[in-house]
């Protein structure tokens, strides 16, 4: 061969997993023959037909030069083949690097999947979860969150994403105009597309940029229009709805959970045979109660009627065969004994058993493992306390609607109301002067 030139050894077709086997081991055996007889002026690729069918070597004369500038740009090939597959990653590290906002709705489990998929195996303790989010997504917004709390709250009685778009064409609301440029994509503005993906991105930015909007009203002058990082967006902002969970209506990714009290649950004891009816009996005297078994001989029971809470200690008569304890003191036992096991979700028991071939005893083993769902004694939300360097105010989302405070009398501190405390003709100065005072909420949820 004269310089230059390319001598090609064709494979032929492989029909089954041995043959391409067989193959392979004949192009491993090429390469380490031509190799150990020529170690210079050769330069050896695997090379593809156009269909992807045969395989084939091609061997080069070539300069010591020429084949350092081969292997070069077969490594960069490689690079750029990775850098391409990266897809979704690339992304992601952008939106990481932007610090922008990215509102999603009910989006939950969108982020979960996106940390677990790109970005690494998920934590074991929901500290490191929030950590490992932050990392990522600086500024979340949850649509969801948004529309369950004041003053979006009773503006919204269903907070689905189909039914919150239809709102969001009602008054008091004024939807954006919005101009999509020409994409091969539908003109979303007049043909709907719900549950494509794209569309229900789309209408979720309608969506937020409509309830922004309108938050501008509050202020005096009203503001036609609120920019994603005003301040009045960041008492919604690193807040994601939490699904089956009545008291806790979202996770804090900036901080502590909201703690609501669980004077109303108690751990009980009691022999392997008893079932959700013996439990019901138990507690007759104090209503319906919700059940959710940890094992054959112990689980949680939670009250209804969570004002007569203070009575069962008292009324409960003492016996060999059960225990009841109040949840706070089991849980400070368990700590203790380095044993706790994190709440598990109530489920209402019905007044009969129900007894099915799936659940014999009539049990409902439900179990969250969120560890924030438990009370005042909480080592964990403690620790992510003092390392955390942001601590966002905890929303109320049963608060009073906002007020102008040109327009009536602000309420008082004391009612609890979420309001705006400064409002001023630019929001963004307001929260300035007194950031700490941009919203207001009742002390306990």
């Amino acid at each position: 061969m004269s310089a230059g030139s390319e001598y090609r050894s064709v494979t032929s077709r492989c029909h089954d997993n041995k043959s391409a086997g067989s193959k392979q081991y004949q192009r491993k055996l090429v390469y380490q023959t031509i190799k150990s007889r020529h170690p210079s002026g050769l330069h050896l690729d695997t090379h593809t037909t156009e269909d992807k069918k045969e395989r084939f070597i091609v061997v080069r004369r070539v300069t010591e030069e020429e084949k350092k500038k081969l292997a070069q740009d077969k490594l960069q090939a490689e690079l750029d083949e990775v850098d391409e597959a990266s897809g979704i990653c690339r992304v992601m590290k952008m939106i990481a690097e932007s610090g922008k906002v990215v509102v999603g709705h009910n989006m939950m489990l969108d982020v979960i999947h996106m940390m677990h998929q790109f970005t690494g195996p998920l934590p074991d303790t929901l500290v490191e979860f929030k950590s490992m989010v932050g990392c990522v997504f600086s500024r979340l917004l949850d649509t969801k969150v948004m529309a369950n709390t004041q003053p979006f709250k009773e503006l919204f009685p269903i907070t689905g994403l189909t039914d919150l778009m239809c709102k969001c064409d009602e008054e008091p609301f004024r939807r954006p105009h919005i101009v999509i440029p020409p994409t091969n994509f539908t003109d979303y503005t007049v043909n709907q597309k719900f549950h494509e993906a794209a569309y229900d991105a789309y209408i979720t930015g309608v969506c937020f940029a409509t309830m922004a909007n309108y938050l501008g009203s509050f202020l005096t002058p009203p503001k036609p229009r609120v920019s994603p990082t005003s301040n009045l967006i960041e008492p919604f902002l690193n807040k994601l709805f939490l699904h089956r969970i009545a008291d806790i209506p979202y996770l804090n990714l900036d901080g502590p959970d909201l703690q609501p009290s669980r004077d109303h649950i108690f751990h009980v004891r009691f022999p392997s045979e008893w079932k959700s009816i013996d439990l019901y009996d138990l507690f007759t005297p104090f209503g319906n109660i919700m059940i959710s078994w940890i094992d054959d001989t112990s689980a949680m029971v939670g009250l209804m009627k969570k004002d007569r809470a203070s009575q069962v200690m008292s009324s409960i008569e003492k016996s060999s065969l059960y225990q009841v304890t109040p949840y706070s003191d089991y849980k400070k036992s368990q700590y203790m004994a380095g044993d706790f096991i994190p709440f598990p979700a109530l489920q209402e028991t019905p007044s009969a058993e129900a007894k099915t071939p799936e659940s014999p005893r009539g049990k409902k083993r439900v179990l969250d493992e969120s560890p924030d769902q438990s009370g005042d004694f909480d080592p964990e939300v403690a620790s992510f306390m003092s390392s955390t360097a942001k601590k966002h105010k905890q929303m109320d989302p049963n608060a009073a609607p906002f007020v102008s405070r040109r327009s009536v009398t602000p309420p008082t501190s004391s009612s609890g109301g979420l309001k705006l405390d400064r409002a001023n003709s630019e929001d963004n100065e307001a929260a300035a002067k007194e950031p700490a005072k941009l919203f207001e909420e009742s002390a306990s949820w």
